[in-house]
């Protein structure tokens, strides 16, 4: 029987690496910029690195930081002890 798990690969792919070409990377979640129905983990955009590097004064340009995007980073939510 069909469902709709039957039209993905039954082979195990690990930490696949994306597309040869481009150097532009998937980001999810939203920021304190989205709209609020895009603030959850299913919303996608792509990094726009010429544009989010414009000021960075570095020659050549940072790959680890994003001088002009400060909506992109990583959160940690954890619950704190109670008062």
């Amino acid at each position: 029987a069909r469902d709709i798990y039957s039209q993905y690969s039954q082979e195990l792919i690990k930490d696949p690496t994306g597309s040869e070409e481009g150097t532009e990377h998937v980001i999810r979640g939203g920021s304190f910029k989205s709209r609020a129905e895009n603030v959850r983990c299913a919303t996608r955009d792509y990094t726009k690195t010429e544009k989010w590097l414009m000021t960075d004064p570095q020659m050549p340009k940072s790959i680890w930081w994003y001088s002009d995007c400060n909506h992109v980073g990583f959160r940690v939510v954890c619950e704190g002890k109670a008062l």
